[in-house]
Formats: C-alpha cells, sequence, structure tokens
C-alpha cells in the first residue's frame, strides 16, 4: 500500500457564536485542474448603476444557510477528502464496530478548502435559480461582461443572492408589480424545491440602503462606495501607522491589502499609491536580523507621502450612481511631440449605452510592450468592435485641444498627458458632475488609467496627477478602446483637419432619431446642397466675431452649458454665453455694391459681409481702421493666426496680413475711431465668454494685447490723483478708472492662460514706466521660464507727430512680454541722432482735436511691420 494523502481542518473566525471550518486539503488541490464553469460578479460594478433624477433603486437579499455542508460531492471523491488525524475506534464506540481498529475521517460534502468548491456551488445556485425562471443572462452581473443595460440586476455570489432594482415612484403609486418582486417568489420556490434552507436572519426586502459584495449604496444621495465604519477603522489603522512611524513587514502587508478594495470604487484613486509596494518588496526581501521577532522598518519619507495621499482620499473614495453621463464624448491622442483631444455631441442614450460598454476594469501593461506586444499578447479589456470603430468617424468632432509638449517623452506618457489635459478643460466648463466615455487608441494607457495605477513609475506620476482634477471637479472618465485609425484625436496631433461625418451605422441613427436629433452627415450634405457651411439652425452652431462657438440656442453648442444672465460685469462661469440670442436671419444683401446675396448670420455678429469676406462698419468714421477677413467656420482656423487685443486702429492687424501668411482674426477695440462699439468690449461678459472660448480652442495662434495705460501711467497718478504706487499697483479701488483698469488687466490675464493652455503665443505692450508691469500676476509672468522682456524705443522705428518737424520723434520707452521667441528682434532704442518731443497736449487733425496722447498709442508703421517680419519668419 502507498502512503495516504489526506489534510487537516482549521477554524476561521466568522461570528460571536461560531466559526468556519476550511479543510485544508493543499496536496490534492496541487493536483487537481480548477473547472472554468462560472463567472463572479464583484460589489464595484455597483459605480456603474444610472440612477435618472426621477428614478430610485432598492435590493432584495437572500443567504443560503451552510450552504457547502449540504452539497454532497461523488463516491469516488470521499478518499480524497481525509483528515489524516487516525483515531482508535473506542473513540467513537457509535461508528466504530472494532474498537482496535484505525480509522480516518473523511467528508461526503463539498467543503471549503477545496479548488473547486466554488465553482461546484455557484454552479449548482445558478442552475437551481435558472429552472424557476431568476438569472436570466440580460439581468445577471458577472465580472467579465458589460452590465444590465435593464433596471434589473441580479447578483449571485456563491451562497448569495441580491436583486437591484431601479423605479420610479409613479410605478409604485399605480401599484405595477416589478421583475424584483417576481425574482424573489420564484427564488424561494425555487430554494423549496432543491432543498437549500435560507437564512431568514438574513433576508431583506426592498432596501433603500444596502450592502451587496461589500459594497454599500444609498438612494438617497447616491453613494456607492465601501461601508462607511469600514472606512473609519482603516483610516484610525493609517494614521496610528503614520503616528508610529514604524512597521512590521506583514503588518504593513496587512493595511495595503485593506486599501484596494476600498479605493477600487474610484479607481483613479488608486495611482495615490506611487511608492508603497515597492517599499514593501524591499523590507519583506530583507532578511530579519533579530531574535526577537519580525525586524522593524522606519517608514521612509516617500512612504508616509503616499499614507497621507491616500488618508485624505479614503473618505471620498467612493462613487455617484446618481451622477449622469455627459453627452459630449471625448478623443484623445498624443505623439511624442504633440498632443490633442476633440469632442462630439451625442444623444444622452447613446451616451448612456457606450458607457456599458467602456473599459472598467484594466489590466496590468507595461511601457517596453512593442506594436507587436501590444496586438498578440492576451488582453482581458474589451477590444474595439466593428461597431464602434464605424460610429468614431460618424459623429461630427471638434478641435478642443491641440498643442505641442514641453519635452519628448515616451508615447504612452504622452497619452496620459493629453488625457489629463482633457480632463482639466471638461472640469474648466463642464462644472457638474459627470461621468464622460472618452475614446483612446492606447492599449498601455487605456489598460492602466482604467486599472488606476501602474507599475510604472513614469507613467503613474501622469495618472496621480489627474487625482485633483478628478477629484474637485467631480469627474469620471470611463475609457473606450477605438482602434488607431478611427481616433479623431489623431488629426489634431498632426496638424491636420478632422474629416467631415462618414455614414452613420444604424444602430447609432437610431439613438440620434430616438431624440430628434439630426445625424452629422446629413447636416453636412445639407450645407454642401447649398454651398455654404452649415447655419446655425443646421449645425445648432454658430460663430462670433472673433471665432468664439456660440450656440443657437444660446448655449455652447453642448448640452452641458447655462445661459447667460444678461449682465455685463465680470463673467462668472465659463458656461455663460451671449445675452443675444444667436437666432438665423434671412440672407442678406452683400454690404458691398455687388448685389449678391450673402448667407444667413448670427444675429451676435452684427457685422454685415462683403463677397471678398472683408467687415463693413456701419460707422463711416471707422473706414480707415483695417478690415480682416472674417469666416463662417464654426472652428477656429487650422492654420496660425494672430488677433489684436486693444487695437486701437489696427495697425499690427494689418501689417500681419501684408507680410504674413497668418490669418488675421478680426481685431477688437472698444472704442474704435472714439465710437463705443459694445460688441467688441471686452468687458461686456459675452464678448468675454467668446474670447476666452476662442483662447482655449485655437491652436497656433499669437495674440497681442495693447493693453490700455490710461490709470496705470504716471500722468494718472501725478496729474489726475491715482493712488497706484509701486507698493500697491492696483490702487485703493476708490476711482472708477482703476478699478476699470483693473479689471481690463484680469481679463487680459485670463486670457493668456487659456492661450497658454493650448501651447499658443501672446504679447503685451505698455510704456517703460506704467505701474501695468508692477502687478503681481505681471511680475509672476516676466520671471517666468519661456517668456521674454523686451525693450525698445518707439523713435526708432519712426513714432512721430503729425505736425512733428524732420528731426523730431516720440521716444516713447516700451516694454513687450511675450512667449514668442521670434519677437525678441524687435528690441531696439534710440540713437539719440534727433530731438525727441513728449506727448503733452492736444494736436488739430483732419479728423479735428486729438489728444496727443492718444496719437503716440497708434504704432508706428515701422514698428508693425518690424513685428509682422519678426513672427512670420520664425
Amino acid at each position: 500500500m502507498g502512503k495516504l494523502w489526506g489534510g487537516g481542518m482549521f477554524g476561521v473566525v466568522h461570528k460571536a457564536d461560531s466559526d468556519r471550518i476550511i479543510n485544508d486539503r493543499r496536496p490534492w488541490n496541487m493536483y487537481e485542474r480548477q473547472l472554468e464553469w462560472f463567472c463572479l460578479p464583484h460589489g464595484t460594478q455597483l459605480t456603474q448603476l444610472l440612477i435618472l433624477p426621477h428614478q430610485h433603486a432598492r435590493c432584495n437579499g437572500d443567504d443560503l444557510s451552510n450552504y457547502f455542508w449540504i452539497l454532497l460531492h461523488l463516491k469516488a471523491w470521499i478518499k480524497r477528502n481525509v483528515i489524516l488525524r487516525p483515531f482508535k475506534g473506542h473513540e467513537l464506540p457509535r461508528h466504530a464496530s472494532d474498537p482496535q481498529a484505525t480509522f480516518y475521517l473523511a467528508l461526503r460534502v463539498v467543503t471549503m478548502g477545496d479548488v473547486n468548491a466554488t465553482t461546484i456551488a455557484q454552479a449548482l445556485h445558478v442552475s437551481v435559480l435558472r429552472l424557476f425562471g431568476c438569472m436570466l443572462p440580460h439581468e445577471t452581473v458577472t465580472y467579465q461582461d458589460p452590465v444590465p443595460a435593464g433596471d434589473t440586476w441580479e447578483f449571485l455570489y456563491i451562497d448569495d443572492h441580491h436583486i437591484v432594482q431601479i423605479y420610479t415612484q409613479s410605478q409604485i403609486d399605480r401599484g405595477l408589480r416589478m421583475r424584483d418582486e417576481a425574482i424573489v417568489e420564484d427564488s424561494h420556490i425555487g430554494y423549496s424545491a432543491a432543498h437549500l434552507p435560507r437564512a431568514e436572519r438574513k433576508h431583506f426586502s426592498k432596501q433603500s440602503d444596502w450592502v451587496t459584495l461589500g459594497t454599500a449604496v444609498s438612494d438617497a444621495c447616491g453613494r456607492v462606495g465601501a461601508p462607511l465604519p469600514k472606512v473609519c477603522g482603516l483610516c484610525q489603522v493609517i494614521i496610528q501607522l503614520l503616528f508610529l512611524g514604524y512597521t512590521t513587514p506583514k503588518a504593513f502587508q496587512r493595511v495595503l491589502g485593506c486599501l484596494p478594495p476600498v479605493l477600487m470604487h474610484r479607481r483613479e484613486y488608486m495611482a495615490v499609491l506611487h511608492v508603497v509596494y515597492r517599499w514593501l518588496s524591499h523590507i519583506l526581501a530583507t532578511p530579519s536580523k533579530s531574535a526577537m521577532g519580525p525586524r522593524v522598518h522606519k517608514l521612509t519619507h516617500a512612504v508616509r507621502d503616499d499614507l497621507i495621499g491616500v488618508l485624505l482620499l479614503l473618505p471620498i473614495a467612493h462613487a455617484n450612481m446618481r451622477w449622469d453621463v455627459s453627452s459630449v464624448l471625448s478623443a484623445t491622442d498624443a505623439t511624442p511631440t504633440m498632443g490633442g483631444s476633440c469632442h462630439a455631441q451625442v444623444p444622452k442614450s447613446l451616451a448612456r449605452a457606450l458607457l456599458r460598454l467602456g473599459e472598467h476594469r484594466g489590466e496590468y501593461t507595461r511601457l517596453d510592450w512593442n506594436l507587436l506586444e501590444q496586438e498578440l499578447l492576451p488582453t482581458r479589456m474589451r477590444k474595439p468592435t466593428a461597431p464602434i470603430d464605424e460610429m468614431m468617424p460618424a459623429l461630427d468632432w471638434k478641435v478642443a485641444l491641440a498643442y505641442r509638449f514641453k519635452q519628448i517623452a515616451h508615447v504612452n506618457i504622452q497619452e496620459g498627458r493629453a488625457g489629463k489635459a482633457d480632463l482639466k478643460w471638461r472640469v474648466l466648463h463642464f462644472p457638474e458632475p459627470e461621468r464622460y466615455i472618452g475614446a483612446i487608441d492606447s492599449r498601455v494607457y487605456l489598460g492602466a488609467a482604467s486599472k488606476g495605477r501602474s507599475s510604472s513609475k513614469q507613467l503613474n506620476v501622469v495618472l496621480r496627477g489627474q487625482i485633483p482634477y478628478a477629484a474637485a471637479g467631480r469627474k469620471k472618465q470611463v475609457g473606450l478602446w477605438v482602434s488607431s485609425p478611427y481616433n479623431s484625436a489623431d488629426h489634431p496631433t498632426r496638424h491636420k483637419a478632422i474629416p467631415p461625418p462618414t455614414e452613420m451605422p444604424a444602430w447609432v441613427a437610431e439613438h440620434f432619431a430616438g431624440e430628434g436629433m439630426e445625424p452629422p452627415l446629413s447636416r453636412v450634405c445639407s450645407s454642401k446642397e447649398h454651398g455654404q457651411h452649415a447655419s446655425p439652425s443646421q449645425s445648432n452652431l454658430s460663430q462670433t466675431d472673433d471665432g468664439a462657438l456660440d450656440g443657437g440656442d444660446g448655449s455652447n453648442g453642448f448640452d452641458d452649458g447655462d445661459g447667460c444672465d444678461g449682465r455685463d460685469g465680470d463673467a462668472v462661469d465659463l458656461d455663460h454665453e451671449c445675452d443675444t440670442h444667436c437666432d438665423e436671419v434671412p440672407p442678406h444683401d452683400c454690404a458691398c455694391s455687388c448685389n449678391r446675396r450673402q448667407a444667413p448670420l448670427c444675429v451676435h455678429q452684427q457685422v454685415p459681409m462683403s463677397c471678398n469676406g472683408y467687415v463693413i462698419r456701419r460707422n463711416e468714421k471707422s473706414k480707415s481702421r483695417f478690415r480682416p477677413p472674417l469666416s463662417h467656420d464654426v472652428e477656429p482656423p487650422a492654420t496660425p493666426s494672430f488677433k489684436e487685443i486693444y487695437s486701437g486702429i489696427g495697425g499690427l492687424s494689418q501689417a500681419v496680413h501684408e507680410f504674413t501668411s497668418r490669418s488675421v482674426l478680426r481685431p477688437l477695440e472698444a472704442y474704435p475711431a472714439g465710437t463705443y462699439d459694445r460688441d467688441s468690449d471686452i468687458l461686456v461678459a459675452s464678448v468675454f465668454n467668446c474670447l476666452l472660448k476662442l483662447a482655449l480652442t485655437i491652436r497656433m495662434s499669437l495674440w497681442h494685447f495693447g493693453q490700455p495705460c490710461e490709470s496705470f501711467s504716471n500722468l494718472n497718478v501725478n496729474l489726475n490723483g491715482g493712488t497706484r504706487t509701486a507698493s500697491m499697483p492696483q490702487g485703493d479701488g476708490s476711482l472708477a478708472r482703476e478699478v476699470r483698469g483693473n479689471r481690463l488687466a484680469d481679463r487680459t490675464r485670463r486670457l493668456i492662460q487659456a492661450l497658454e493652455y493650448g501651447g499658443n503665443y501672446w504679447s503685451i505692450e505698455n510704456p517703460r514706466s506704467s505701474y501695468f508691469w508692477k502687478l503681481p500676476w505681471v511680475k509672476r509672468l516676466i520671471n517666468k521660464k519661456g517668456c521674454h522682456l523686451v525693450q525698445l524705443h518707439q523713435c526708432a522705428y519712426g513714432l512721430k507727430f503729425p505736425d512733428s518737424a524732420s528731426d523730431q520723434f516720440i521716444m516713447k520707452d516700451t516694454y513687450i512680454l511675450t512667449n514668442h521667441p521670434g519677437l525678441i528682434a524687435l528690441g531696439r532704442l534710440c540713437t539719440h541722432t534727433h530731438r525727441h518731443q513728449h506727448a503733452i497736449g492736444g494736436i488739430k487733425t483732419a479728423q479735428g482735436w486729438q489728444r496727443r496722447t492718444a496719437l503716440a498709442g497708434h504704432y508706428p508703421r515701422e514698428l508693425c511691420a518690424a513685428y509682422a517680419r519678426c513672427i512670420g519668419s520664425w
């Protein structure tokens, strides 16, 4: 006879009055193949619940009593469940016939500890319930498959059976019988027929606050996360660990093991664990030098930083099932040098369907995978499918961001930075909490972002940087894996225009038709038939004078925007739009004398167009101003562009138009020829919001700010009682002109931030003696890396008054602050070969008397030409 194989038994603490008995049969488990009959659910899948404002959620639950001990195993399997401790017959007189014989205890049931115990128990439980009309495939939740699309979700985890039902109060008021009630009744009948005893004390019915598989759900507030007592206890343990400053490897391992079950409800928070796993591996590999027990290790500063970060995130590490899905889809892409993102408006029903098909688990990925490995290595994520790939080019994508990275890096790291930039853009534009779909073609970044963290320190740093925006901005990205050729964000990263929408698949068209939305292709075809771009009524988008996007209904073209309250004060919210509704007006006569008909215009533009595309101002006094082309495109120009703010007579715009190939956008001046133009006043909320959105969306552009200096000049202080000083350049707020100057400066600051966000260039001009250069934010710009402060004397460029002598010029010591390297060449100082004339008093011109200070504010022709050549040759 050979040696008998067997195991032992041990207990696991379970309840106050009972423990679990586990069969330790590891020798047999090593040689038995694990069955793959089933897929278990996971509690964190409840974070994918979507409860609309008029809906509610409830849960019913059942538990089987002593389930494993009533599952009879095969007779041939008894010898595999032997407990090796022998005993004599006299020790069990009721069961042994021979008191002197040796006996071994063998278990006849499927015991806990069997490698296939959970498989057999799960499969049997599912079979019993399906025989009685429960556990239908379209209602069953499993971790490997998308969650059910209906209102009933059924969870079955070995002996636990929970049914989640989404309902409305009107259904309850009408007395309708819900699906969960039928499932509970049918399951009880099935348990009785199969002689499976239920644990009555664990049964609960129609609970609005419940716990399923370790996840607590509250219908009232929408919270879906770990139970609060568990979170509080874990926080206390971490606080004690930080207070002590020392730990043993096993203790630290147990603490780390408690974190993922909590953080998985907001997987993006997992990236806060940056160095703790590496440090744990290091201390586990370090041999113990103490004979008294395990070695104690001091927490490093990096480990303490991770623990403090996770301590701050644990209280908010939960999802909210009442966060809706944004109808604005995102797509991001990157190259080693360029990044970009674009957005598309889709019906809510389509966005909610894509939420189910998105990637919620992620996987382990490596930065050093080559393209062949990424394609051939098996993946547990949902690969790109033909229906999704066909949907992508059929949507009407708009470029949101296109920029150049400060430094070249691995393409998958740049993909992460592109995702972070898009997240920041959404936080800036959509303040409401939301879940949004992000199309990604990088398997490495998608796997790491969906998993929550990456073992690569470089990539995890990028993921870690997204946490503040996701937490404070209340945003949750759900990645959608698409094939690279169908990723629309690929075009802006390669300086290409996004192609027009293609024919829409039938299943996508059904979503558009169901919500009364016109498919993008029909809008494009309609505009082509009329020989023009889509009008506001066709595309729901129009363009303001300076190219900012405006919705035809007063929104930003997306459903997430809010209307403007019509005030002319500071713009409080980026989503506030024009206080003039941009309705379509009938085709009108061309402003020139060609008698041709013009396309419909947005009323907010209020700018008649001539047939050659130049703006014709209604005010005849402004005919001398430069009149640049104004495009009807709803997108910013794809080519390099130039825009002048506080433009005066538009001399720079005229020179850039003549000497460079840049597209020149309409210059902005609130007082052209001394007449107030409200549509060009940057202090008007609607005008500024349009400018800000243009600055955020435009690419490859240079904006020049001829900052008004009336209230910042020495004349304002010395002759007009100004309150600005070097220590208090903002003034004391008692003078209206200084308050207005501060508001203008702040608008400039915000526009510069928006331009830098998209990798654009800017320049600011003001006299050297101006208190504008003393403002704190301006001083920070001066000291910022990549910014240049250029000094020039405008007399060197020929600045003079109309009545000046041939050897008389206006010195005007000037600073230009810019981030454009080409403008450094503008630095030119006086040669002292001529006389200087002061800008004091007035002068009579053909247009009447004018102040000399106003005339000195006009850039000389030579300076404008030099400016244009500097940016044109760069």
